[in-house]
């Protein structure tokens, strides 16, 4: 790949600098040179320093693009170790927590170039080439060709717009993610019949001049964070306008005339006062997207429907009641968003929507779903959280492309059966609900990803959970849970288990030593069992952990959680191993010396006690005194030889 991507912190810097610029290159590469060199090689500050170097001196440009291109193939290096590890993790399960850790890693690095640019919509980044031209690249590094080469450019804003120049040519334009790019002006005195796109942005504008209607030729209308709140009655002339975008302003209303936009594609109109919209509204045959989040809108008009090739529409945010009967005509509609409205019901016709791909209803008022929703074949994300669902149809087994389920916040008691048909479902959100149970059909989710099931009332977890193979976050915090099936070890993909505020008393040995319960989890369930005055729950966690991957400052809490278990041979194991990774904070010395000391061993106490009664154990405080606060709060402990503990403690008090 020979791609320079370009941070927007230089989108603006003149590629003209002076002579004495050139002599700042060596020093900025040096520094680009020691951000790779890190660690945890920062990518973001590494391209700042080269693409700041190609600019200052476009003479010695070549240095700095040698640097990125050796960058970006190791990264295409890296990307090829994921490839290789996932083929591992086929080939050889027995090694299966190495290979996917490498997985991990290698997939981590080389995403960190991507992630550090600015992906438009998360399509596109802006890049600047050898011929010194600039240009778009997708999230794979590869030139967008319909989006073309500039002489100069910016990054697309939140309108969806680029700004971009021409060689040999004085115009500003303005380029769509289509391609298509318009001259621009951003006043109206500069107007003229060559301009196809007015951007008058936050200009304060509280009303537009009659002359407006006359700009024919426009094809892009930018008036969006103004404080205008009527439209002149000719806007309707504007027959060549494609994109009209008003978000931001005071509107109450709009002319019927508005109807006559013919040709308008995009219409963003979100964050005004309209309470209505005119009957003339599905006039607007062309209209691909539509944005009217942030109103008052009680009702659409019964028109509405005749939008047959709006794609996208955004209705968040207003008190709609109920949706059109003709709805389902919408027959184009590929995106619906009807977040935080007042829906009671949806119309039967919504499931006519044969193109939809993502449904948002969060946040309305849903007591049940059409008994047909199963008929939107291509929906892969539907969100019906914070609703008042108690159950749901059995056709929801019918969404066979569904991707994400979102049902939290609702009151289900229990799934249906058909559930388990959702076979491409990944991500399923059941937080805060009801449910008592799983149904048996559950362990044929065999692509889920990520499940959350807290907040609820479950006593248990379906015996056959380990058929879930690619689990990767498990959250169950929250219910009844006394203990988790044994299957729950055969989830060796599983990197993030919730379990807190279970009655839990005990974990099979298999799940423990199958090395699913990262660290968090382990000192909750320690200081569970201590609050519990569990010991023999302590010490099972503990004699199956030896061989966990533990940091060494994790050591720490593990150590003064054993303790308070009363298992003093496990804090001085976790005291012991923090030492050895070369840990030396007082507090953890504490620990390990209180273990010794519980289990009688004093002389090894007093060998921690006596050289560090004076050093720094932070909050202005001495060894000392941390060594007698720990003391004092673990004083209700039985231990091995009280006289031992009394007589290091009379010791410590009189230093």
């Amino acid at each position: 790949m020979r791609h320079l991507l370009l941070s927007s912190l230089f989108l603006f810097i003149s590629l003209q600098l002076s002579f004495a610029q050139c002599e700042a290159v060596n020093g900025l590469l040096r520094k680009g040179d020691r951000f790779l060199q890190q660690s945890d090689p920062n990518y973001q500050e590494a391209i700042n320093a080269y693409t700041a170097a190609i600019i200052a001196c476009p003479e010695r440009a070549q240095e700095g693009q040698k640097r990125i291109a050796n960058m970006v193939n190791g990264i295409n290096n890296l990307r090829a170790q994921a490839v290789e590890a996932q083929v591992e993790t086929t080939q050889a399960l027995e090694q299966v927590e190495v290979a996917q850790t490498k997985t991990a890693v290698a997939l981590a690095q080389a995403n960190k170039l991507v992630d550090a640019f600015y992906f438009y919509s998360n399509r596109f980044a802006l890049a600047y080439g050898d011929n010194r031209r600039y240009y778009f690249i997708n999230k794979d590094g590869d030139p967008v060709e319909k989006l073309g080469q500039w002489e100069r450019a910016e990054q697309f804003d939140r309108r969806g717009f680029a700004k971009v120049k021409k060689r040999n040519d004085n115009k500003e334009y303005l380029l769509d993610t289509f391609g298509n790019a318009y001259a621009v002006a951003y006043d109206l005195a500069s107007l003229s019949p060559e301009i196809t796109a007015l951007d008058l942005e936050q200009q304060e504008l509280v009303e537009l001049p009659d002359s407006l209607g006359q700009q024919t030729q426009l094809a892009v209308l930018l008036l969006n964070n103004n404080k205008l709140s009527k439209l002149p009655e000719d806007f309707s002339n504007l027959q060549q306008l494609r994109t009209l975008v008003l978000y931001q302003n005071q509107l109450s209303g709009l002319p019927e005339g508005v109807g006559g936009l013919r040709n308008l594609s995009r219409l963003n109109l979100s964050a005004n006062l309209l309470t209505s919209l005119p009957e003339s509204f599905g006039q607007l045959k062309s209209l691909t997207t539509l944005d009217l989040h942030r109103n008052s809108i009680s009702e659409l008009p019964n028109s509405f429907g005749e939008l047959e090739k709006l794609r996208k529409l955004i209705l968040s945010f207003n008190p709609l009641e109920s949706l059109p009967e003709n709805f389902g005509q919408l027959k184009n509609l590929k995106s619906l968003d009807l977040i935080s409205n007042s829906l009671r019901t949806l119309p039967e016709g919504i499931t006519k929507l044969e193109n939809l791909s993502e449904l948002y209803l969060l946040g309305n008022v849903l007591s049940s779903l059409p008994e047909s929703i199963g008929e939107l074949k291509n929906l892969r994300e539907l969100n019906l959280s914070a609703n008042s669902l108690t159950s749901l149809p059995e056709s929801i087994g019918r969404l066979e492309n569904l991707s994400t389920l979102d049902l939290s916040y609702n009151s289900l008691e229990s799934l249906p059966e058909s559930i388990g048909q959702l076979k491409n479902l990944r991500d399923l959100h059941l937080y805060e609900n009801s449910m008592t149970n799983l149904p048996e059909s559950f362990e044929q989710l065999e692509n889920l990803v990520m499940l959350d099931l807290s907040v609820n009332q479950l006593s248990s977890l379906p015996e056959n959970i380990g058929q879930l193979k690619n689990l990767k976050e498990l959250f169950i915090a929250q219910n009844s849970i006394s203990q988790l099936p044994a299957s729950t070890a055969q989830l060796t993909n599983l990197r993030l288990l919730i379990l807190g505020k279970n009655p839990i008393e005990w974990l099979p040995t298999e799940v423990i030593q199958a090395q699913i319960i990262d660290y968090n989890v382990l000192t909750g369930l320690l200081e569970d069992c201590a609050k519990k005055q569990n010991w023999e729950f302590a010490r099972h966690i503990r004699q199956n952990i030896t061989d966990y991957p533990i940091r060494t400052d994790e050591y720490f809490n593990l150590s003064w959680w054993l303790l308070n278990c009363q298992d003093y041979e496990g804090a001085i194991w976790a005291g012991e191993a923090y030492v050895a990774g070369g840990g030396k904070e007082v507090g953890a010395l504490s620990n390990l010396a209180m273990g010794y000391l519980y289990n009688g061993q004093e002389e090894k106490a007093m060998a921690i006690y006596q050289p560090n009664l004076g050093v720094e154990g932070g909050r202005d405080r001495t060894g000392r005194e941390v060594f007698l606060q720990d003391l004092e709060v673990t004083n209700q402990l039985e231990v091995k030889d009280p006289e031992v503990v009394a007589r290091v403690r009379a010791f410590l008090e009189d230093q």
